[in-house]
């Protein structure tokens, strides 16, 4: 399952993603055109909090469908990006994906269990401070 869904960040419009269970790759495609849709009515820059708290690790086909929606939004005017997560097992793939899109230097992580995530999170993806939650 996903969700795309807009709010405002500072001066930032955000894009907030939801990833949640076992992503095949045919839903990820679906996250990956709905994505496109969204995108092409998108400010010149804006900013990304991704939520993937519940999702399980990506197949390889899914991983290849997240590497070019990861380069479509950098592509399309992504600032920033936060993503919270709960498994080292999943920051690694991704952290690997985004290496791959070439985002990586753009995106932060941050673990579910840290105190003051929300926070540091809002911090990055607004001034692009980083300062590991606590």
């Amino acid at each position: 399952m996903y969700e795309i869904k807009k709010s405002k960040l500072g001066e930032y419009l955000a894009y907030n993603l939801t990833f949640d269970g076992y992503m095949n790759p045919t839903e990820m495609q679906a996250w990956y055109d709905d994505a496109k849709h969204e995108l092409v009515s998108s400010p010149k820059e804006f900013v990304v909090k991704v939520d993937m708290r519940h999702l399980s690790p990506l197949c390889p086909e899914s991983q290849v469908i997240m590497q070019k929606g990861q380069t479509l939004y950098r592509d399309s005017g992504m600032a920033r990006s936060a993503v919270l997560l709960n498994n080292d097992l999943l920051r690694y793939q991704f952290e690997q994906i985004a290496r791959n899109s070439g985002i990586f230097k753009w995106e932060r992580y941050y673990s579910n269990s840290d105190s003051g995530s929300g926070e540091a999170m809002n911090d990055w993806l607004l001034d692009g401070k980083f300062v590991p939650a606590s």
